[in-house]
């Protein structure tokens, strides 16, 4: 798997690839998304009925609520720094989390 897995914008499939993580959990994940809203932290993934501590910490190193592209722009804003930026990739990195499969 190659970056975290934002936990706001992941299909069930997605989730299901995590580690720890089935079909089942990985529902849950969606429906509890579904009924309280976007998560506004990894940590809410307790509140999951299945992720309880031991669980939780497995995943917490695989997933995120942020995007590639807020990332950055948190980068930008705190070194005060404006790193140069191939614009192609940062046009692959907004269109991925645009419009991937949610």
């Amino acid at each position: 798997m190659g970056g975290k897995l934002n936990i706001n914008r992941a299909s069930t499939s997605e989730l299901d690839g995590l580690p720890g993580v089935g079909p089942v959990l990985a529902k849950r994940i969606v429906e509890y998304r579904a009924t309280n809203g976007s998560f506004t932290s990894i940590d809410e993934l307790q509140k999951v009925a299945g992720i309880g501590p031991s669980k939780f910490s497995e995943l917490r190193k695989f997933v995120t609520t942020r995007s590639a592209i807020f990332d950055y722009s948190f980068q930008q804003s705190v070194s005060g720094v404006v790193p140069s930026v191939n614009h192609c990739s940062l046009v692959k990195v907004l269109a991925r989390d645009l419009f991937s499969a949610s």
